[in-house]
């Protein structure tokens, strides 16, 4: 006799076969839901390398197109005294004055660049009254004219500044290197007159001991910057063949280890340059080439820059066939890695060189 009750029958629970099936459900249930976890977190995580290059590379171009845009501001296209002629050092070229822009090409590696320009934020002008000699080491400015007074008070040691006479585009530019503080109250600002150097010889061929400089002279501090890409293991600077960083020198000697950081994992920077020709603006491809010779430097048209921005993590999955792409004169690599890259170019007009 069965003495089973329906609801004792009831209370007996689930059979094995139907938690085999609930087990099944769930687990297809719960890796479904990791799978899309993990799709997502790699496309938050893609996005978030998209993102960071694009913010890198645009801060880079942002910082490249504004100093460039600026070369040869209050000069006539070079600079005379300091740091051209026939002297030596990195950077320097040979038997050329210095020019507001110099090219330095690679085809094996990044390309760097080299401009000159006077800040705007800086500019005194000479005192008209008082006749200056080109032997003399010193110029005197009028501290009651305009801001003089405060802008003057702001030149200390060993600082270059360029000086030209704006009334005359074609005259020279001077550019020395201060030697003291300004002195406010009688108005001068001396510099270093290497009468006799050969670092001095387009100097003194430009403005010879017994000549008088310009009546009017507006100066400005000299920003003489060279960008280039560190991306090597010597010790100096922070970059590496695996943190390649763009970098800014200051002081015409580079690398260094005071040149300052720009912008991390920039990874390649290649410029080609225009000589405008009468008619044809920069619109032909023939007029564009990677380097130029710095005695046309006050030619110069246009730079257009081209910069690769690399990711800061590989591909978390393993699969993306990176490749630094051929840019300029510089061929692609022959390496694939897994890094995600963007690159950016643009084209730069030399406004203060084409108007002289």
């Amino acid at each position: 006799m069965n003495t089973t009750t329906p609801l004792r029958r009831r209370r007996q629970g689930f059979t094995l076969l139907e938690l085999v099936i609930a087990i099944g459900i769930a687990t297809f249930v719960v890796a479904a839901l990791y799978s899309l976890f993990l799709a997502q977190s790699r496309q938050f995580q893609f996005q978030d390398l998209q993102m960071e290059m694009h913010q890198n590379v645009r801060f880079g171009t942002d910082t490249l197109t504004g100093n460039i845009r600026m070369a040869g501001f209050n000069t006539n296209g070079f600079g005379v005294g300091e740091l051209g002629s026939s002297g030596t050092g990195p950077g320097i070229v040979p038997n050329v004055t210095m020019p507001a822009i110099i090219p330095w090409d690679s085809d094996t590696g990044p390309d760097a660049i080299t401009i000159m320009y006077a800040d705007p934020l800086t500019l005194i002008e000479s005192d008209p009254t008082e006749r200056q000699d080109c032997g003399d080491s010193f110029l005197v400015f009028d501290t009651a004219r305009l801001d003089n007074l405060n802008r003057l008070g702001t030149y200390e040691a060993n600082e270059y500044i360029l000086c030209h006479d704006y009334t005359n585009r074609a005259s020279s530019t001077f550019l020395w290197r201060t030697d003291r503080p300004a002195n406010v109250g009688t108005g001068q600002l001396h510099y270093t007159r290497l009468s006799g150097s050969p670092t001095f010889a387009d100097f003194n061929a430009a403005c010879p001991v017994g000549d008088d400089l310009p009546p009017i002279l507006r100066c400005g501090e000299a920003k003489i910057m060279t960008f280039y890409i560190d991306d090597d293991d010597d010790g100096i600077g922070p970059g590496s063949p695996d943190h390649p960083v763009l970098m800014m020198d200051s002081d015409f000697n580079w690398p260094d280890a005071d040149d300052v950081p720009i912008v991390d994992n920039i990874e390649d920077l290649q410029f080609q340059y225009c000589i405008e020709q009468p008619g044809n603006g920069c619109n032909d491809p023939a007029l564009w080439s990677d380097t130029f010779n710095v005695a046309v430097a006050d030619q110069i048209w246009s730079v257009r820059m081209h910069l690769v921005v690399r990711s800061s993590q590989e591909d978390p999955r393993g699969q993306f066939p990176g490749q630094r792409p051929a840019l300029g004169n510089r061929p692609a690599s022959s390496d694939t890695d897994h890094y995600y890259r963007q690159v950016l170019t643009t084209e730069v007009s030399l406004r203060n060189i084409r108007i002289l």
